[in-house]
């Protein structure tokens, strides 16, 4: 069921968000409680998250595809290392959005992965730049699942690679990319309305691998 929580804040200089509770997202998750949301006010932040429990984490910033990793006016992430992933997911109904994902130079980590338990996550709106694995996704019960909707893909090697039982891909943006959407061993699955620009020849836009009741429109 749908866990109801607290407003958690954070800004990493107090420069937009006089008030907020927290200068850095790990922190705050580690102040959270299961069904809390955490608003992230523009500004840079270097850092990899574990997300524990379920969470809406939300940043700031203009439309997705707009998105040039400006932290004067977006929720910019950086992994610490690029040895390390941007955030893994671990726990169920987890909601990121708004967050504009910038990898390290030559890191072979993923900007968000989800573990292969994890049900129920939603990836919304948030901008991904030059990820080899921009969205590492797992979703384990189908009654449950996961979506992918109106994020801005630039510069991805991988733009996402799954494994699904269940999910909903729709109204992405997709640039610049060696790979778009890689499904293995998957089902059932929703792809629609999604948009890849600016490619090279022989880039796939859809990879289809030991997988069933693919319904792709748009």
């Amino acid at each position: 069921s749908l866990m109801l929580g607290a407003t958690l804040q954070v800004d990493d200089d107090w420069s937009h968000c006089h008030s907020a509770n927290f200068r850095s997202i790990a922190a705050a998750i580690a102040g959270s409680t299961p069904g809390d949301v955490i608003e992230v006010c523009p500004g840079r932040y270097e850092e990899s998250l574990t997300i524990p429990h379920e969470l809406t984490l939300r940043g700031w910033g203009p439309a997705a595809e707009l998105r040039v990793g400006d932290p004067a006016t977006e929720t910019v992430l950086t992994q610490r290392s690029e040895m390390l992933d941007g955030m893994v997911v671990r726990a169920n109904r987890v909601r990121i959005e708004g967050f504009t994902f910038l990898a390290i130079r030559r890191s072979m980590s993923a900007q968000i992965r989800t573990l292969p338990s994890v049900s129920g996550t939603a990836i919304v709106g948030n901008a991904f730049v030059e990820g080899r694995n921009c969205v590492v996704l797992f979703n384990a019960d189908r009654a449950a699942p996961a979506r992918v909707e109106g994020n801005y893909f630039n510069a991805c090697v991988y733009a996402l690679e799954a494994v699904v039982q269940g999910a909903l891909v729709s109204r992405n943006l997709m640039r610049y990319f060696i790979n778009g959407f890689v499904f293995m061993d998957s089902t059932p699955v929703t792809v629609s309305n999604n948009v890849s620009q600016f490619h090279s020849i022989g880039s796939p836009t859809l990879t289809v691998v030991n997988s069933s009741r693919f319904t792709i429109t748009g």
